[in-house]
């Protein structure tokens, strides 16, 4: 998908200040509404981190939902409220540590 946008400039610094990305850089990433225990935005396909074990979060089509995944475990049952994860009567601090994209390395897979 194309994006242009009219863009006006009065000196040649103003154009220089500009980032450029390829169209093949960019990935959209769904917000989930919620934020992690430093008040940071959790996006689909985040990397985040719950009692010392990374998740991804994914989005869940057929339940309409996210979820978090990490190479063992697969939660169904959780709530994320205030920068925590409750899972049962237990609850953890979750923290966003990177992205599918940026931080492939961390990826849950």
């Amino acid at each position: 998908m194309d994006f242009y946008l009219p863009l006006f400039f009065d000196t040649e610094e103003e154009i220089a200040m500009i980032t450029w990305h390829p169209k093949n850089d960019l990935h959209p990433m769904q917000f989930t509404g919620l934020v992690d225990k430093n008040k940071k935005e959790i996006y689909e396909k985040d990397i985040v981190k719950v009692d010392d074990v990374l998740y991804t979060i994914i989005w869940v089509e057929g339940y309409a939902k996210f979820d978090l995944v990490s190479k063992e475990i697969f939660y169904f049952k959780f709530l994320i409220r205030d920068g925590k994860v409750f899972l049962g009567d237990t609850s953890f601090e979750i923290e966003v540590v990177g992205n599918a994209f940026q931080h492939p390395h961390l990826l849950c897979k």
